[in-house]
């Protein structure tokens, strides 16, 4: 009798194991299916992801103000300085070139490019040998904030977003990058999506919360040597919670 009871126990314990088994890998394929469908929605995420039209994103295009002006400072000796609000100390932000045309791992160049006046942000761009990257910098503190690439301002300058650079160099990034602007200015990462789903080409503030993109699989840049036909593109919208 006591054998049977134990059987019977065992008999249970499989059962509920199969059971979880099963429940685990129909949620595995579901997750895949909505990654395939390119409908993210988990409420414990701070975003969520639909598909949307070239149109909408046309549309978005037509209305966004870049709020980014471009203007110039001298660079002397290859040093880029960029003068602080007083009082503060050090009086100013300095980044130096080294020699660009020696082909060494350790070279870069920077650039001034402008600043977002409305946040009172400088914009340099940083390149290396193999990548580069972009900063933004706080007039007042001189406090720094490096970006994959070119950041946009949402319309009502919440945040910041930006993009991965363009997709082909080994273990760089490749995604969206995006930045709540919080008291005093202060940059915080809201949200970073390094993924191998699909390659951003483009993108466009619709709303503050919104952002649509137009994106390839990434297989077609492995197959069409890094560049897909027209054809090829597809339309995200990206909504912040």
């Amino acid at each position: 009798m006591t054998n049977y009871k134990l059987t019977q126990k065992l008999i249970i314990c499989l059962t509920i194991l199969l059971t979880a088994c099963g429940q685990k890998n129909s949620s595995i394929e579901s997750n895949k299916n909505n990654i395939q469908d390119l409908s993210i929605k988990d409420s414990l995420t701070n975003f969520s992801i639909t598909k949307t039209t070239q149109d909408e994103f046309i549309k978005a295009k037509s209305i966004y103000k870049d709020k980014f002006i471009k203007d110039t400072l001298i660079k002397t000796n290859g040093i880029t300085e960029l003068p602080l609000n007083s009082p503060h100390y050090p009086p100013s932000v300095i980044f130096k070139d080294t020699r660009v045309d020696i082909e060494d791992t350790n070279e870069r160049l920077y650039n001034y490019l402008g600043h977002f006046p409305i946040l009172n942000n400088y914009l340099v761009s940083g390149s290396f040998w193999e990548f580069c990257e972009y900063y933004l910098i706080d007039k007042e503190t001189g406090i720094q904030t490096t970006t994959w690439n070119r950041p946009f301002l949402s319309p009502t300058y919440k945040y910041f977003a930006n993009l991965s650079l363009p997709y082909g160099l080994e273990g760089l990034p490749n995604g969206i990058q995006i930045w709540k602007i919080e008291y005093n200015n202060y940059l915080s990462k809201y949200l970073e999506l390094d993924q191998q789903i699909w390659v951003p080409e483009d993108f466009v503030w619709e709303t503050d919360n919104t952002i649509i993109l137009k994106v390839a699989a990434v297989e077609k840049y492995l197959n069409e040597n890094g560049r897909p036909d027209e054809k090829g593109f597809y339309y995200i919208r990206l909504q912040l919670k």
